[in-house]
């Protein structure tokens, strides 16, 4: 073969290479771009390592496990709704404490628990040791019964409770009713009668609780111009130390009170009624006070218990010592 033959031949078949090169790469890349378009996709689920299959298989369990577990409880809260039970109770009455021959008298019941709640259920209202009436509590726990036909005089009554799985049954304390016979009406209407006149020529304001007159020597309690306790002997300031006339009103009180301006002198059961150290307290009632309003030890202690602070005093006449 010549030299021209054999360059010919050499061409050829690096031709034939090349061309065979050229389509094994463009064979490659076609069969590759695939796989690497797919592996950063599907990688974490299917062409994942084994090892790291199961992983990610168990971190997806527990979260749906987790989130049912969760659940669970707030499904089962109505134990926390359950009603409760054995809930104490306390029954209170209210009735009017006496009335006329013939009337009847309306009682009112309320059951009531110190916890959250309204009792429900029956109630019977007792009179005298026996049932009068039952009844069913309405929604707000009260009841109410009219008792009729009662006989003159004292009777008795309280109510029941009947309780039921929330609430404990219990019963109120016992109370008082009188029926006024005609008698006793015709004399409670006398004794009002007599007062409203007693108050009408009463020299003292109806708005005082405790009144002095100084021209008789006398002082009492009173309620509304009605007099409560007394008249009492009082004596009170001498000449030099008058008490002087006027409206006072109660400012402090003192049980075991002594004057600091007469050597510690004892003023038991002192009530100061204005700002010069004029008082009620227990002391001699034939020797005058000096502007004090001397009483008898149980006079005293009946105006310490009625007077308090803010009570009005009044004082008039004039002493005739």
């Amino acid at each position: 073969m010549g030299t021209s033959s054999r360059r010919r031949s050499q061409r050829g078949l690096l031709l034939i290479a090349a061309s065979a090169a050229v389509g094994l790469l463009l064979s490659g890349c076609a069969t590759g771009a695939p796989k690497s378009a797919a592996g950063p996709t599907s990688g974490e689920t299917v062409s994942a390592t084994p090892s790291d299959s199961p992983a990610s298989t168990s971190s997806a369990a527990p979260t749906s496990e987790t989130t049912t577990t969760s659940a669970a409880p707030t499904s089962a809260a109505p134990t926390s709704e359950a009603p409760p039970t054995n809930q104490p109770t306390t029954i209170f009455t209210k009735a009017a404490a006496s009335i006329g021959t013939g009337e009847s008298v309306k009682v009112s019941i309320t059951v009531q628990t110190p916890n959250p709640g309204v009792p429900f259920g029956d109630v019977t209202l007792v009179v005298d040791g026996a049932g009068y009436a039952t009844a069913t509590l309405n929604t707000a726990g009260n009841m109410a019964f009219t008792v009729k036909g009662l006989a003159d005089g004292d009777h008795s009554y309280y109510a029941k409770f009947a309780g039921n799985p929330s609430f404990l049954a219990n019963q109120s304390k016992a109370k008082s009713l009188h029926v006024l016979s005609a008698a006793e009406i015709a004399a409670a209407k006398k004794q009002k009668e007599e007062q409203a006149a007693a108050a009408a020529a009463n020299p003292c304001p109806a708005t005082a609780e405790a009144c002095v007159d100084l021209t008789s020597n006398t002082t009492w309690l009173q309620k509304d111009g009605v007099v409560t306790a007394g008249p009492f002997k009082q004596i009170a300031g001498r000449n030099g130390h008058r008490t002087p006339p006027g409206t006072y009103t109660v400012q402090w009180k003192d049980i075991d009170h002594l004057s600091k301006e007469f050597d510690n002198a004892p003023m038991p059961y002192s009530i100061f009624f204005n700002g010069e150290g004029m008082a009620f307290h227990v002391g001699s009632l034939s020797t005058p006070s000096h502007g004090c309003v001397h009483l008898s030890e149980s006079a005293a202690k009946t105006y310490w218990d009625a007077l308090q602070p803010g009570d009005v005093v009044y004082i008039y006449g004039s002493p005739q010592y």
